[in-house]
C-alpha cells in the first residue's frame, strides 16, 4: 500500500468530512441550527428545527459524507481484487470522514455526531447488512421516540458484525487486524461524541422525538393552508356576489334623471289643478 497515498486520501477525506451541511442547509433559513434545541448540527436536530423536509435532506447528505470517501478509498485500493488493502483505504478514509464531522476544520472543531457519516461507510462496506440494521433501528426510533440509542444500537450492529464475519482475505492476518482496528476506532468515536446523550439516558431525561409527528407535521400544515386558501377564494367570490347584487339594486343616473323628470312633472300637474 502507497502510505504517501493513504495520507493525502485521508486529509481529503477529514476536509470533506468537516463540511457542516446541517450548518449551511440552515443558513438558507437565516437561523444558526447550533443556537436552537440541542445545538447539534445533524439530522436529529434539523428534523427537530426545521421540519422533515431539511432533516432528512441533512440526513442524506450527511451519509454522501461516508459513502464518497470510502467509495473513493476502497477502488483506489484495489476495490474487490486488492482486499485487504481496499478494505483499509475504505476505513482509514471514512474514519477520516467522521472524524472530520465530529471535529470539522472549519468550524472550530465543534461538529456533530457523525452517527449519519458512519453509516454511510458501512454501507459501502457491508450494504445488506447496514441497510437491514439502518432500516430496523429507524423503526425502532419511530416507535420508542428516542433517536441516540438507536443511532448506538445501529453502530454495535456493525461494528460486531464487520469484526467477526470480515470479507475472506485471510492470507493477511495483519491486514486483518488494521481493518479491525480502524472499525473499532471508528465505533468508539461516536460513542464518545454520544457521551451526553448516554448519560441522559441513564439519568432518563434523553429527550424524545416523535419522528412520526414530524413527518406528518408537514402533511398537516399543507392541508390547513390549502383549506384557508379554499376558504379565502370562497370569501372573495362570495364578496364579488354580493357586490355585483348590491350594484343592480343601485339605480342608474338615467334612472334617477327620469325619475326626477317625472316627479317634477307629477309636480307640476298638481298645482295646476290646485289653481284651477
Amino acid at each position: 500500500m502507497d502510505i504517501v497515498l493513504i495520507i493525502g486520501l485521508v486529509l481529503v477525506s477529514y476536509l470533506f468530512g468537516s463540511i457542516s451541511f446541517g450548518r449551511l442547509l440552515s443558513r438558507k433559513e437565516k437561523v444558526d441550527v447550533t443556537t436552537q434545541g440541542s445545538g447539534n448540527t445533524g439530522a436529529t436536530n434539523m428534523l427537530r428545527t426545521f421540519g422533515a423536509k431539511l432533516g432528512a435532506l441533512t440526513l442524506l447528505l450527511d451519509l454522501l459524507k461516508g459513502i464518497i470517501p470510502a467509495l473513493v478509498g476502497y477502488f483506489v485500493f484495489g476495490g474487490a481484487g486488492g482486499l485487504p488493502d481496499s478494505y483499509i483505504g475504505l476505513y482509514a478514509c471514512g474514519l477520516a470522514a467522521v472524524i472530520g464531522h465530529i471535529f470539522p476544520l472549519y468550524y472550530k472543531f465543534k461538529g456533530g455526531k457523525a452517527a449519519a457519516t458512519a453509516c454511510g461507510v458501512f454501507l459501502v462496506a457491508q450494504p445488506v447488512i447496514a441497510l437491514i440494521a439502518f432500516v430496523l433501528c429507524v423503526g425502532l426510533a419511530f416507535l420508542i421516540k428516542y433517536v441516540s440509542p438507536m443511532s448506538l444500537v445501529f453502530m454495535l450492529i456493525n461494528v460486531v458484525w464487520q469484526c467477526l464475519f470480515m470479507p475472506e482475505f485471510t492470507f493477511n492476518p495483519a491486514g486483518n487486524w488494521v481493518v479491525v482496528l480502524l472499525v473499532v476506532l471508528m465505533g468508539v468515536a461516536v460513542y464518545a461524541a454520544h457521551w451526553k446523550n448516554i448519560v441522559r439516558l441513564f439519568n432518563g431525561t434523553e429527550n424524545k422525538t416523535d419522528l412520526w409527528a414530524k413527518f406528518t407535521e408537514k402533511v398537516g400544515k399543507k392541508k390547513a393552508q390549502k383549506n384557508d386558501e379554499v376558504d379565502t377564494l370562497n370569501s372573495v367570490e362570495q364578496g364579488t356576489q354580493d357586490s355585483a347584487e348590491q350594484s343592480e339594486n343601485v339605480p342608474s343616473k338615467n334612472e334617477i334623471e327620469t325619475s326626477s323628470e317625472v316627479s317634477e312633472e307629477t309636480n307640476n300637474i298638481e298645482e295646476n289643478k290646485e289653481k284651477e
